[in-house]
């Protein structure tokens, strides 16, 4: 098959399956086609895809008349349009074709490459020093490859400095992100920026999903964009009859067995969390326990494309990393499939610039501090991979409060503490790398302790209650339970306690 027929199949298979574009954009290019009307019949369905809009052969005919085609390259239009109906390619095979034509380019560029170092070799090289020499055929290579690696020149570090901070400077945002409906996680560590992992870990059943499904619900409505969950554990009714439970404050089992409808109080909550829920339309969730890294990736394409639109922000939760398809054999360990994972995480919120909420157990270790008692956490308990901490840009720790902490810290301060383990950026008040608080002991005896912040979970309901700060101050006699808890009186800032 030549080049040219290579394009036509490509063409062909985008037009049958246009959400493949999503798949694709990341490493093709338009100018990988070598006949013109090609590029722009490329050009125009990947607009409209973008769009959302129908793609058929009369919208096409249509857009290319208005440009200006009618006959071009000695092809007629409409007969060309005409074959991409009856294509017989499957997704698969529209794929192959793809990476076909990037094949065929890359021929391309190394042939013209090597007739540019022949004629340089010959020609332009004759007064040229070794090291002139040598430099110059240097940059002829390394710009064939340009085209396929655009980010991999090195960036001068202070041209664009000052503009680039300037540029932020003309319309300053409330967070560095998308804002989260935590007032004193956005005051330490800010929001949720695109192309980073956010990661929280915490041990089996202690509230990782509810957390998640929370965050996802909230951050959506705030910031006013979509979201996507994807689950690897329940399926999108059980989350359905879990995120109604949150929002009326029914309990689940009356939910999902319908006796709520037996109680007078519980219709009228289920009421009015009906009229709130006409309302919500930012928040999509699929089912993936079954799906591997790679159809994971392709999912969040698609949905990013189809759903967000290229540039626009969006938050995607990812419930857990663990297995789910991938395989393990001889040289693949786990630690290496789940770490592999990890990295495409990250790969793909960077290429899209979004971030990424996802979750991962602790380990038995974390088990034995609970039930010995105490529930102290370190980066050491997170299980199956260290590249979390490699590429996460915050984790944190979400910990069911040992009974002893309940008692000491005050059911006032909530259920659970989120330990922040690792943190690459800051809010406005961040304690910087020393996040250590004074606290005394059972025997009043002062240490220094990593400060966390409260939550409290009840019915699949997340409130946040303060941090160990405020519990310190209390203790001192410095905060009354009435108090504000930041001495600036933010009302943003305000703790229930």
């Amino acid at each position: 098959m030549d080049k040219k027929e290579t394009e036509r199949q490509v063409l062909a298979g985008l037009y049958k399956y246009p959400h493949l574009i999503a798949d694709i954009d990341s490493f093709f290019k338009e100018s990988f086609f070598s006949v013109d009307i090609n590029r722009t019949i490329y050009k125009t369905i990947k607009s409209r895809f973008l769009k959302g809009a129908p793609i058929d052969a009369p919208i096409l005919l249509k857009e290319l008349s208005n440009l200006g085609y009618s006959k071009k390259d000695n092809i007629n239009i409409e007969t060309y349009i005409e074959s991409f109906t009856i294509n017989t390619l499957s997704e698969k095979g529209t794929i192959e074709m793809v990476i076909e034509l990037q094949r065929y380019q890359a021929r391309r560029d190394v042939l013209d490459t090597s007739k540019s170092l022949e004629k340089y070799a010959k020609e332009d090289s004759k007064t040229k020093s070794i090291v002139e020499i040598i430099s110059d055929t240097d940059k002829i290579y390394s710009k064939t490859f340009d085209n396929y690696f655009s980010d991999s020149d090195p960036k001068n570090l202070y041209s664009t400095m000052i503009d680039a901070i300037n540029e932020i400077a003309q319309s300053p945002q409330e967070e560095d992100g998308l804002r989260t409906p935590f007032p004193e996680f956005n005051r330490l560590y800010g929001g949720f920026s695109g192309g980073n992992i956010y990661a929280f870990v915490a041990r089996p059943k202690q509230g990782k999903t509810t957390l998640l499904n929370d965050l996802c619900d909230k951050v959506s409505e705030l910031n006013s964009c979509p979201a996507l969950m994807l689950d690897t554990e329940m399926d999108t009714h059980e989350i359905q009859f879990r995120t109604a439970a949150n929002i009326s404050g029914v309990p689940l089992w009356y939910i999902r067995t319908g006796n709520w409808v037996r109680n007078r109080e519980m219709v009228d909550k289920m009421n009015k969390a009906f009229n709130l829920i006409k309302n919500k339309s930012l928040v999509d969730h699929i089912y993936v326990a079954n799906k591997d890294i790679d159809q994971i990736l392709s999912i969040i394409r698609r949905w990013y494309y189809s759903r967000v639109g290229k540039g626009n922000k969006c938050l995607i939760s990812y419930d857990y990393i663990k297995l789910t398809g991938e395989k393990i054999g001889a040289g693949n360990s786990e630690h290496q499939v789940i770490g592999n994972k990890v990295d495409a995480l990250k790969n793909i919120a960077k290429e899209l610039n979004i971030p990424i909420l996802t979750s991962m157990q602790l380990n038995r270790m974390a088990e034995n501090s609970h039930s010995k008692g105490g529930d102290e956490v370190d980066s050491g308990m997170i299980s199956l991979s260290d590249r979390l901490s490699w590429f996460a840009s915050y984790i944190g720790a979400f910990v069911k409060k040992s009974p002893e902490s309940l008692t000491r810290d005050g059911q006032r301060f909530g259920s659970h503490k989120l330990v922040t383990l690792h943190s690459r950026y800051q809010g406005r008040d961040a304690a910087g790398f020393n996040d250590l608080i004074r606290r005394r002991d059972e025997n009043g005896n002062e240490k220094y302790v990593k400060n966390y912040i409260n939550f409290n979970i009840e019915n699949f309901k997340v409130e946040e209650r303060g941090t160990l700060e405020d519990i310190v101050r209390l203790e001192n006699g410095q905060l009354t339970p009435t108090q504000d808890s930041n001495d600036d009186n933010d009302d943003d800032n305000d703790v229930d306690i």
